[in-house]
């Protein structure tokens, strides 16, 4: 399993999820999903969620069910944790170690299109603070994509 000094900087505005993935499953980001548990009780590791049919290109979040037996590890279980779940996903270790690397290399691009979403003022799977949202329709965004960029997240 690779360090993440191992891999080097990733390059920018990466728009595939595999590059995504091997970043957020490394040795250090193991550790730090370890390091979660310990610091409440209450951060655990949730039960993961499948999309009516096996669609996963289903927005509808509410009609995602807990898949028993399997746990939300890695980056597209955490990420629809989040969207369908969000209360779950504040539980999971492993949204709070992916969420540190994501935060650690911006030009993963981890958070796909949201600020895209936002300054377009399209719907969003969750109300983002309002300061966010006004920031990022302002230009002000300290996000990874420029104000004219687009991209589409991956599924």
């Amino acid at each position: 399993m690779p360090s993440l000094a191992m891999l080097g900087q990733p390059p920018v505005n990466t728009q595939d999820d595999s590059t995504i993935r091997r970043y957020t499953h490394t040795g250090g980001s193991i550790v730090l999903h370890e390091w979660f548990h310990l610091v409440s009780t209450d951060i655990i590791d949730e039960t993961s969620l499948l999309p009516p049919g096996g669609d996963y290109k289903n927005r509808d979040w509410p009609s995602w069910t807990l898949n028993a037996g399997k746990i939300a590890y890695g980056y597209a279980n955490s990420v629809y944790l989040g969207l369908a779940r969000p209360q779950l996903a504040l539980r999971n270790a492993d949204n709070y170690a992916i969420f540190s690397v994501c935060v650690a290399y911006p030009t993963l691009n981890c958070l796909g299109n949201f600020a895209t979403a936002i300054a377009k003022r399209e719907e969003l799977p969750f109300q983002p603070a309002p300061e966010a949202v006004k920031k990022i329709r302002e230009g002000g965004s300290t996000w990874p994509l420029g104000k004219d960029e687009e991209y589409e997240w991956q599924s």
